[in-house]
């Protein structure tokens, strides 16, 4: 009670691509040309104007476009919804983030790609650094070979000190998220330690391949990670963000995900009583939602 709430992890950019407005023109992919533009997509982010990726016969090709931050910031973690749907197993693609330092050159990229034209097997892309120096700690299919098919979820990247982590988690019915992969990688040489400046998203098609029927991006947020002094108590929810405190199962979700973090260790899940219950909100502007289900014998 003594200290002021402050958010260690405040958002610094948070796009949820209704269009492309602010967004420039990207530099450079990896082993590829940027060639056409993202759109709008129905209300479900970017995608690939007219889906026509243009032609490179040597490698990949397809959109870019780069959106600065508003200041550079060092330490960071960065969440991405994307989908990756194919509707045949032919088809070929990826959606990509980059990660830029101020002078243009890439420190880091995730990525779903599916390069085979046998089987519908995505994976999950992590790096560290650019395509030609960097250092790959995330490069997985998941559990099976086609965990990450028929993708729609959220990709979050974090560098905190030098250590690096990447999680992918992908929607389920009930709407909630399963965390498929989990890596971490600490850059014991702080070869990787340029600040965050701007984000590039791209997406792409190979070669002369049917092209992956989904390819979009729908939210880019970017929180910082900063050091609280010991006159500041931690307080990790902005406005905007959806809690879900499941009594039932014994869970607490933040915007979707798990968030243990925030459970008091002294919290009791409860159940309702028989008649009429009580129950009250000690926090101001906020919408609350309650959901039982009745017993009976």
């Amino acid at each position: 009670v003594t200290k002021t709430p402050s958010n260690r992890t405040p958002t610094r950019f948070n796009d949820h691509l209704t269009s492309v407005s602010g967004w420039t023109e990207g530099n450079y992919t990896d082993s590829g040309v940027i060639f056409g533009n993202l759109v709008a997509a129905n209300g479900n982010g970017v995608s690939q104007e007219g889906k026509d990726y243009g032609t490179n016969t040597t490698g990949w090709h397809g959109a870019a476009k780069v959106k600065a931050m508003p200041t550079p910031i060092q330490d960071f973690e960065i969440t991405t919804w994307l989908t990756h749907k194919a509707s045949h197993v032919n088809q070929v693609g990826r959606v990509e983030i980059y990660l830029r330092a101020v002078n243009g050159k890439h420190i880091g990229k995730f990525a779903i790609v599916d390069n085979s034209t046998k089987a519908d097997t995505p994976k999950f892309e992590a790096r560290a650094g650019d395509w030609q120096e960097g250092h790959y700690f995330g490069n997985h299919t998941g559990p099976k070979s086609n965990s990450l098919a028929n993708f729609y979820g959220y990709v979050k990247f974090i560098r905190k000190g030098n250590k690096w982590t990447a999680e992918i988690y992908k929607q389920n019915s009930k709407q909630t998220y399963d965390c498929i992969v989990r890596k971490t990688w600490t850059d014991t040489a702080k070869k990787f330690t340029a600040q965050l400046a701007s984000v590039q998203m791209h997406v792409g098609a190979f070669k002369s391949e049917k092209v992956t029927n989904r390819l979009e991006i729908s939210r880019v947020m970017v929180k910082e990670y900063v050091e609280l002094s010991s006159s500041q108590a931690p307080n990790s929810i902005e406005a905007g963000d959806v809690l879900t405190i499941d009594s039932e199962a014994a869970k607490v979700y933040k915007n979707g995900e798990l968030f243990y973090d925030g459970i008091n260790p002294s919290s009791t899940f409860f159940s309702l009583k028989p008649g009429y219950n009580g129950l009250a909100v000690n926090v101001a502007n906020t919408r609350i939602k309650v959901n039982y289900t009745e017993r009976w014998l």
